[in-house]
């Protein structure tokens, strides 16, 4: 999701800097759904779903929300 983070970063702020836009992360997401048998898996290096503090860690809202959608539609 945070690909080549060391070179172009990872941005909170402006979502459109990242590799993946959530946009983009949706379709990919979707389409890996699509394909795999049950389980898909996103690994991240710099952002975190959840953290030992119960909650997300640099991870915009709109990837949230574009995790949700790809799930149900």
């Amino acid at each position: 999701m945070d690909h080549d983070w060391r070179k172009n970063g990872w941005n909170v702020e402006d979502v459109s800097k990242n590799y993946f836009t959530p946009e983009a992360f949706e379709a990919s997401v979707r389409a890996a759904l699509a394909t795999a048998d049950e389980y898909v898996w996103i690994y991240t290096e710099t952002l975190r779903w959840w953290s030992d503090k119960g909650g997300p860690v640099k991870v915009p809202p709109a990837y949230a929300e574009a995790l949700r959608r790809a799930r149900t539609k």
